[in-house]
């Protein structure tokens, strides 16, 4: 083989692996987008659910322990409020990641995440109950 024959065929190979590189390289490129747009989606999500149910969970609990504490009616019933918008959220952050969420462990734990906060929710009604006694009488001793 001649140099000029030899230098073609080395260019010709060359050019074929380059083009062999740009190929797989477009097409990782289309399996990033993809995983990336799962993780923006999905696991994004599911993160700033988890965060709002852990916020929610904790407003609750904050309403909830400063309407045991002595106050007058009206931070009452605003502790109330409160407590029922956390109860409201955590439970819309909660459905929400159960629709997000697909793996069999994922939704064990979401499960078991119900339970708890339906557990701490009739916990919460019964010291509200408790409460809203204790304030009527309170309210009776005061009118005599």
């Amino acid at each position: 083989m001649r140099i000029g024959q030899r230098l073609g065929l080395g260019l010709a190979l060359l050019t074929g692996l380059l083009l062999a590189l740009m190929l797989l390289g477009i097409l990782n490129m289309g399996r990033i987008n993809q995983r990336m747009d799962h993780i923006l989606r999905v696991s994004n999500a599911k993160v700033w659910h988890a965060n709002a149910i852990r916020d929610a969970g904790h407003n609750a609990e904050r309403a909830a322990l400063l309407m045991t504490l002595p106050s007058g009616t009206v931070t009452r019933s605003l502790e109330h409020v409160k407590l029922m918008t956390a109860w409201a959220a955590l439970g819309q952050s909660l459905w929400e990641l159960e629709q997000l969420e697909s793996e069999t462990e994922g939704r064990t734990l979401v499960d078991r995440l119900r339970r708890a906060m339906e557990a701490a929710a009739d916990e919460s009604k019964r010291t509200l109950e408790g409460e809203r006694k204790r304030g009527s009488d309170e309210s009776a001793v005061e009118r005599m």
